[in-house]
């Protein structure tokens, strides 16, 4: 959609751009601007071909902008929560040192693949890899445990009420 539109500005501008010089080095080399500047505007998932190995691609640099491994440790950190107090530091040693974060990236990025089009990973790379997303990513640790907290507190009320 964005890529055809991005095709029919350059060929207006093509068009009149023709008629004002009739030179159609002139002609390419203005396609040739409009196609990369479409290329950095994050439109080249619509060149490319949804395929499996396209959506496991993208869904790996995304990965990658996420930060996967500070993600999870905060996660970890939740966890150790609930563990006593005795037993915690030795938790988070263990998981700091057993978790393979290569295989997790791995599962994450197959998931993605498997779930979402190459446009839409590709949306979210792109959203997630400038200062936006960024700031969003550095605060959804902090924002993801105050929430499942709520959420499991509010579950469990309606749950008791369920009991009753």
């Amino acid at each position: 959609m964005v890529f055809a539109r991005v095709c029919q500005n350059v060929i207006l501008f093509c068009r009149v751009y023709q008629t004002e010089s009739g030179g159609i080095v002139k002609k390419l080399l203005l396609t040739a601007v409009f196609l990369g500047l479409a290329l950095q505007m994050g439109v080249a998932p619509a060149l490319a071909q949804d395929t499996p190995e396209a959506r496991l691609e993208a869904a790996g640099k995304y990965v990658k902008v996420i930060r996967v491994q500070p993600m999870v440790m905060d996660m970890v950190m939740m966890m150790a929560g609930r563990i006593d107090e005795q037993d915690r530091d030795a938790f988070v040693k263990f998981m700091q040192t057993e978790l393979d974060f290569a295989a997790l990236e791995g599962e994450i990025a197959k998931s993605l693949a498997d779930n979402f089009t190459l446009e839409e990973i590709s949306a979210l790379y792109g959203f997630y890899s400038n200062d936006v997303g960024q700031s969003i990513i550095n605060k959804m640790g902090k924002y993801t445990a105050e929430s499942s907290t709520a959420i499991q507190r509010v579950l469990m009320d309606t749950v008791q009420g369920y009991k009753k």
